[in-house]
């Protein structure tokens, strides 16, 4: 394990840290009001780790949804980290593959737009480096979370409630500098945006994700990549 590297990754996970947690907040607020334990509320975070999977999810239990039923609409919801994994793989493709397995599982829609947006996985480091800002996002997460559990006893849920909001400003300040600076990644963000909030719902994630990624087969040449 190059040390230096990670130690690089933690650092550059702070903006993913800062959001991460009041969101957790406000999903550990959800999950405790539609009857889920605060070790349940937990364990999820710790295992399932998707935030918008985690809001769907505990939001079908309350409805009494089957099992089954949630394990489809959450599966359908994270297929974009197949592309996601697939990019972040190959920029990893000189570390083992066991490496790069267990890296996959840290891989988010925040992990991917800083990895990417930042170039950070070049270098001798890459993979260590990745390491850092996975386990950094993975981490504030969980600790979201446990503060959540322990703040809804006292905090109005209208609060609790607005917290999540700031995982979407989160992501924006994370893109921003880098479209700002390349026209055709901008239109492939435009494309995606577009997209998934005509569709809606879950699926509209899924099909803005596969459009953006047909625009970005047209659109975007490889020195327009960081």
């Amino acid at each position: 394990m190059n040390w230096k590297g990670f130690r690089k990754g933690l650092v550059l996970s702070t903006p993913i840290m800062t959001g991460y947690i009041p969101v957790a907040v406000a999903y550990a607020a959800t999950a405790l009001s539609t009857g889920l334990t605060p070790w349940q509320s937990v364990a999820m975070s710790l295992f399932v780790y998707t935030g918008a999977g985690q809001m769907a999810a505990v939001a079908m239990i309350g409805q009494g949804v089957s099992l089954l039923g949630i394990t489809t609409a959450v599966f359908i919801m994270n297929l974009r980290h197949v592309i996601m994994s697939t990019v972040i793989m190959e920029r990893l493709r000189r570390s083992p593959l066991w490496v790069r397995v267990l890296l996959s599982l840290g891989v988010t829609d925040e992990v991917f737009a800083l990895e990417t947006a930042g170039g950070q996985a070049k270098g001798a480091d890459n993979a260590a480096c990745f390491a850092g800002i996975a386990l950094g996002a993975w981490a504030s997460w969980a600790i979201g979370t446990c503060i959540g559990c322990g703040m809804t006893t006292f905090l109005p849920p209208e609060l609790m409630s607005a917290l999540g909001i700031s995982l979407y400003a989160l992501f924006i300040s994370i893109l921003t500098p880098q479209i700002r600076q390349h026209l055709p990644l901008a239109m492939v963000v435009i494309v995606s945006a577009v997209t998934s909030t005509l569709i809606g719902s879950s699926q509209g994630i899924i099909i803005g994700s596969l459009a953006g990624a047909a625009a970005g087969m047209f659109l975007v040449k490889e020195e327009d990549l960081p």
